[in-house]
């Protein structure tokens, strides 16, 4: 039983059509048939396990070529129905993380029941448990999801500035630019959620919240040190507590502009787009950074 297998480079995961990290392979047997198997992360343990378990059964038996290709089908074709079945637990965990932050941003976190959501969402309470434990752990999860990337994305731009720096002490501008950048482009993705979240984010600081103020100093604190830390190099007369507190304002500023970019605007205001506002932004605090 002879099997080649080649790899090449495929931006989706044909049954899942989600971003695929590992590529697609391309199984051939010797009695013509080929296969495209995906390889997402959600797919490539059913398939890649499946498939090696299924050539070493055939290996081991000598199995006739056609009878291989009948075994090797059947076993692909379960997996499909296994991975749609995942892909079903995926859009309803989904689904239940734009209820709950949409109906968080409206009512609150203490307005909204788990029933409130799974009411929205048209969902068992039993996939709140499954899928997520408690209430205060869907919390976590509505702002881990939309938190953790912006805050890495800020993390990896303060990385190339430090870098690009060297040994000199990176520009003030290219430090606010690596904070504020990655918040606006999140904001601006509505179809995402961007805009439900910062209505979600904005509430939670006018009404704050213990549990959250915990989430929300875990989830920012790796960031606040290396902001201090590139602060202080770029600014060596101001103190740690000056950097602080301009810091705290130039961020007051941000989630400002998150929660009225659309409302409280003259009509004589000339239209921008979104560099624009992160330009002047970052001139507005590189000021404030640098006043007396």
């Amino acid at each position: 039983m002879q099997v080649s297998l080649s790899v090449w480079g495929s931006p989706f995961c044909s049954p899942c059509h989600r971003s695929s990290l590992f590529g697609q392979t391309k199984l051939e047997l010797p009695c013509g048939a080929f296969y495209k198997l995906s390889s997402c992360l959600f797919c490539v343990i059913f398939f890649r396990c499946k498939i090696s378990v299924s050539l070493r059964y055939i290996a081991s038996r000598n199995q006739n070529p056609k009878k291989a290709l009948i075994g090797l089908t059947l076993s692909i074709i379960h997996t499909i129905v296994s991975n749609k079945r995942m892909t079903e637990m995926v859009n309803t965990k989904t689904k239940v993380l734009d209820v709950a932050e949409k109906l968080f941003g409206e009512h609150g976190l203490d307005r909204v029941s788990v029933r409130d959501i799974t009411n929205k969402a048209k969902v068992n309470l039993a996939a709140i448990s499954y899928h997520f434990g408690s209430k205060q752990d869907l919390i976590a999860a509505v702002f881990e999801r939309r938190i953790f990337p912006v805050n890495e994305a800020r993390l990896m731009a303060l990385d190339a500035v430090e870098k690009s720096a060297g040994k000199k002490a990176p520009k003030l501008e290219d430090i606010l630019e690596a904070f504020i950048r990655p918040t606006l482009q999140c904001s601006q993705k509505a179809s995402e959620g961007g805009a439900a979240f910062s209505k979600l984010f904005g509430r939670c600081l006018s009404e704050p919240s213990p549990e959250v103020e915990t989430l929300l100093k875990k989830q920012f604190e790796p960031l606040a040190e290396r902001l201090d830390r590139a602060l202080m190099r770029a600014l060596p007369k101001l103190s740690r507590t000056e950097i602080f507190w301009r810091m705290k304002f130039t961020f007051g500023a941000l989630h400002h502009w998150l929660l009225t970019k659309d409302r409280f605007i003259p009509h004589w205001i000339e239209a921008s787009d979104i560099e624009e506002q992160v330009q002047t932004l970052i001139s507005y605090s590189a000021a404030g950074f640098r006043g007396a």
